[in-house]
Parts: structure tokens; sequence; C-alpha cells
């Protein structure tokens, strides 16, 4: 049951194509990123040596692909949910048969422990929210002439990407649960978190491949690529990002075609003035890892664990497997599989207990939810039956794709608002574009339901809880609602300084005024029907002038007093 390295392989995992073999291990990862429509003219036309490109995935009723199922996606959410999903958000996927014929469609080599096991990759797939519904609509956005729109806040996107673990064969052998909970922490990783970080993670995936070279149709692999330890992390993403999206006959690019040198740089440092203001965009989320969603699948499920352990306790807290599975918790080298199960601290008990969904725990399969993963673990379905890692993969994604995004978006909100308020002046009309930005995410994705489903309402009640959503919401909600207050409070204040210089100008005038009719008369000789009637009897001579500059001193003497004797405020500089 044991090898030489105290590795049991009564935790083997179920191996296997998702998409063919429905029980099968699998894991995601999602990267965000905020895109950008470019103009199509300024495309690639499709079949100019580079096939690897994304096709749009039809989402209509009827017309989705089989392993999408995205009629009975639809079909599990409220209309405002497949609404946010399925019409706002534009589907992608990379070309099936361009992507068998790369590197990452056949299979690379995941190192942990000594032992080798072959990993691949389904056709990556972008899923872009806020994509205009329209052709039309697309080209307008792509010909704004703005550097930068408030409603670009909301265009984020995701590249996910679905890697599994083949049928072993040869010198490979199946993987274990703790192969998949390493290969979990190692993968995820987009950027160095730490320098000695690189030893391990090269060592683990220097078979991975890094970038496609399409006139010799060959992957560069981490090992012989060249580039330093951030650009083995950053640019394994970054090339599968900028690949063209096909729109309109045309192959176009979201994201900078030069994105994975200069987001490299942005990584070694993301201070430097040599980053460019999209660079900077590009990156919407605060951290160095993707978002990891992973099945794994034993034989008898829960029941290996429970034989590990020589223990019939079935809370899924009390296993350290499972603990360290939820977080994305790399295993210590030297720790056998009994010390992973029993090394687990209370207070890690207590975090597992809160992030896990207990409806089918007693049962033998166990879900859980956190900001940085969601995993399911399971037994393996003959006939998959029931589909549970088909919905895990799918529907329970869906969920947690739209609290995802809404964290997302309150991030990006927050960093608008501060951008806003560090500008010295003019910032007003900035910020009531943001506001209306800010209702409309609102009112489309805050939405009272997500489903009418009994187990979808408990799952996204509880991975809302533990994204954060409320709070997040409430606080971005209270920056946004105090800064319009403060709006409204200088807007109160310049309107009362506007009735002030009213005030303050106008008793002088009306004082000029009825001065100026009095000396207007001809004291002498009125004859006020000749001048009423055509006017005559003016004279600008030095008599008038005169008369000019003693209302004007009259003026300026009223003024004066209602300035300290009434002590009306002057007209202060508009700080808004």
């Amino acid at each position: 049951m044991c090898n030489a390295d105290n590795r049991c392989r009564q935790l083997d995992l179920v191996c296997g194509k998702p998409s063919r073999d429905g029980g099968a291990t699998f894991s995601r990862f999602v990267f965000p990123f905020a895109y950008k429509l470019r103009d199509p003219k300024n495309g690639e036309q499709k079949g100019d040596g580079n096939q690897l490109f994304y096709r749009p995935l039809e989402t209509g009723e009827g017309r989705g692909h089989n392993e999408e199922n995205f009629l009975e996606r639809k079909k599990y959410f409220t209309s405002e949910t497949r609404n946010v999903l399925f019409k706002r958000a534009r589907w992608f996927k990379m070309d099936p048969d361009a992507w068998e014929d790369a590197g990452w469609g056949k299979v690379a080599v995941f190192r942990h422990r000594g032992d080798k096991f072959r990993i691949a990759m389904l056709p990556p797939r972008l899923i872009l929210f806020e994509w205009p519904d329209k052709q039309d609509d697309v080209k307008k956005s792509c010909s704004e002439k703005k550097d930068h729109s408030h409603e670009e806040i909301l265009r984020t996107g995701f590249l996910i990407l679905d890697i599994y673990f083949p049928q072993p064969e040869g010198h490979y052998p199946a993987p274990t649960l703790d192969d998949l909970i390493q290969f979990n922490e190692l993968f995820r990783y987009f950027d160095r978190p730490y320098e000695d970080h690189y030893d391990v993670f090269r060592k683990a995936f220097k078979n991975l491949p890094v970038e496609y070279q399409p006139e010799d149709k060959k992957w560069k692999r981490i090992e012989d690529s060249g580039h330093d330890d951030f650009d083995c992390y950053f640019r394994r993403w970054a090339y599968l990002l900028s690949r063209p999206v096909e729109f309109d006959g045309r192959a176009c690019r979201i994201v900078p075609e030069d994105l994975a040198e200069k987001g490299s740089k942005y990584l070694k440092d993301p201070d430097s003035n040599d980053n460019s203001k999209e660079i900077k965009g590009f990156f919407v989320y605060a951290d160095n890892r993707a978002y990891v969603w992973s099945a794994a699948v034993l034989y008898r499920g829960t029941e290996d664990l429970q034989d590990l352990a020589r223990s019939s306790q079935w809370k899924a807290c009390n296993f350290g497997h499972w603990v360290r599975f939820l977080n994305v918790d790399s295993i210590p080298d030297g720790k056998t599989q009994y010390d992973v199960h029993h090394g687990i601290t209370e207070y890690e008990k207590k975090w597992a207990e809160k992030h896990t969904y207990h409806r089918w725990e007693e049962c033998g399969t166990w879900y859980g939810f956190n900001y940085h993963s969601g995993v399911m673990l399971t037994s393996r379905c003959e006939n998959d039956d029931p589909p549970r890692v088909r919905h895990f993969s799918q529907m329970y994604f869906d969920i947690v794709l739209v609290l995802f995004y809404l964290r997302i978006t309150l991030f990006r909100f927050s960093s608008a608002l501060a951008e806003i308020v560090l500008k010295e002046k003019g910032w007003r009309k900035d910020f009531v574009e943001l506001r209306r930005i800010f209702n409309k995410f609102t009112i489309l994705y805050q939405y009272p339901l997500l489903s009418n489903q009994q187990q979808a309402i408990e799952m996204y009640d509880l991975a809302r809880r533990h994204f954060d959503i409320t709070d997040f919401y409430e606080e971005v909600k209270r920056e946004i609602d105090d800064t319009h207050e403060y709006l409204e409070i200088t807007r109160s204040t310049d309107l009362g300084k506007i009735a002030n210089l009213i005030a303050l100008w106008g008793l002088p005038l009306a004082f000029a005024a009825l001065t100026a009719s009095l000396f207007g008369m001809d004291v002498e000789h009125l004859h006020l029907w000749e001048w009423m009637r055509n006017g005559s009897g003016f004279r600008p001579n030095w008599e008038f002038w005169v008369l000019f500059c003693l209302v004007s001193v009259a003026g300026l003497l009223c003024w004066c007093w209602a300035k300290y004797k009434l002590k009306i405020p002057g007209n202060g500089e508009n700080i808004s």
C-alpha cells in the first residue's frame, strides 16, 4: 500500500478526461483581468499562420456544446442570473483543433516527491463580462476616443484553465490526493510569492509549456525557455491571454500584444514609472494567485480517508487532507499521509467547519468555499449518476463566478474612487459618472435571488459570505455616498457664496443706480416730456464724468460698509 516515500496509494485519484469521464478529477484555475475593446480594423486575419485563437461559444438554448451544457445551466438560474452570465457576458473557447496540435493539448509532466505525473489541459476559455450584446455596440465601444471611461470598470474578463490527469500508463502512476493538493498550490501562481519559491516551482514544472512558437509548431518549456523566474510564472498566463479573439470575421486582441514583457516588468517593480497605465489597470485583483476550483475524486470517496485515519468520523473539518485541500495549502516535505491527517490545529478545524457546505457531508460528498478556492471531494459515480462532478464543474462554478466578478468589480470601484479624489480639482464630473456606473452595477448584479434551487441558494449564501461581498459592497457604497454628500455640501456652499456675492454687490449697485438716476435729472430744466419722447438732454461732458466718479465712490463706500458692518463673506476659492 505504501512506497519508500511513505505515500499510501489508497488515496489514489480517479483520472481521465473530465468531458469524457464524468467522474474524473480536475482542477480549474481562474485568472481575472481587465480587458479593453479594440478596433476590429486593426485585427489579424484568421489563418495568418497563428491558428491559436478564441472562438465564440454559442450560449443560446439548444445550440450549446455538450460539454458546456448551457441549456441545463440556464434553466438552473433565475432570469436575472441567466442575463448576466449568458447574455451580458460573452464566452469564448480556444480553437479545439489547433489546441490538440499544440503542446498543451497533449501532455506535460508534474513532479512531486520523486514521482512524475502526466497532466493535460483542455482548450482554455475566456469569459468576458459586459461584452456588448450587438456588433454595432462593440464597434461603437472600440471607436471611443476616451483614454479612460468608468464604463470599463464593469469589463472584467476571466481566463479559465482546466487541467486534468490522463489515465496512468507506463512509468506514470495515478496521483494521490497529496499530489493534487501540491499541484494546486504551485500552479495557481502568476507571480513569484517569495524568492526561494522558484526552486520548488521550477523543479515541479520544468516540463511545463510556456509559450507556443507558430513557425516551429513547438512549445518553449520552462527548463529551456531562457526566461527568468518572474517570466516563468507570468508568461504562461500572458501568452494564453494575448491570443486573438474572433470577432466580426477577424481575430482581434483584447489585451496588449506585448503583455508578457510589460506584465513581467510590472510584477518585478510595480512602482516603476516605465509601467503604462494600461498594464497597471490590467491587474484587477490584489493577489498573485489565480482562483482554484478543484474536484478530487477518490475511488471510495471519504471512506478512503476514514480508512487512512482508522476512524469512522464523517465531519470534514476533522481531516487534515480536507483542511489543506480547501485552503490550497501545500504539504511539507517528509510528512506522511497519516501526519497530514493529524497535523491540524483546533483553529484550522473551526475554520474548515465554517467554510464547508454540510448538506451532503454525512453522505460522503464534501463541498467547501472561500475567497481563493472552491473544492469538492467525492467518490466515483458509475455512469456519472448522480452527475456530481459535472454539476460542480458547471452550475456550481457559475454561482461562484458571479461572486468572483462582484468581488473584483467592487475592488475596481474602490480604486477608481481613490483616483478621482486624488485630483486637485475638477473631479465632480468624474464622480457623477462613477456613481452612475455604480448604480448600474447595483441594479444588474445585486439582485435578491440567484436561483430557485434549494442547494444553489444554500451554496450561494455560504460562498457569498466567505467572499465578503456584502461587507465590501456596503463599504464601497458608504464611500460613494459619503463622497456624494460631501459634493452636495460643497455645492450648497458654492450656491451660498453666489448668493452672498449677489448681496455683496447688489446693494452697492442698487445704490449707484439710484444715485445715477438722481444725477441724471436736469435739475435746472426738467423737460421730462421731451426727455421721455426723444431722449434729448443727455450730455457726456466733464460734468458727466464728475458725476460718474461721485457715483463710483459712493458705491465703493457702500460696499465697504456692507462688507464689514453686515459681515458678508467674500467669494472664496471653490474647493471642488
